[in-house]
């Protein structure tokens, strides 16, 4: 059997808490496209914890992923 890194991909509520932000900030910074999310479906968002840290720290550009905006 191989060894997966998987990350786990976060909600709004859960990167908000991993990050020390209110869920409406991770919420407006997805739709100003500041932060990077994944698209699941047409309404979900998830977000994986190390694309954000790298994007606020600002290593890269945010971009979303998953589906059309």
């Amino acid at each position: 059997m191989t060894d997966l890194n998987i990350e786990k991909l976060l909600n709004a509520d859960e990167l908000a808490e991993a990050i020390n932000i209110k869920v409406a900030t991770v919420r407006r910074w997805t739709y100003e496209r500041r932060i990077p999310a994944v698209r699941v479906g047409k309404r979900s968002v998830r977000f994986r914890l190390q694309d954000v840290e790298r994007v606020l720290l600002r290593e890269e550009p945010a971009r979303v992923t998953g589906g059309e905006r």
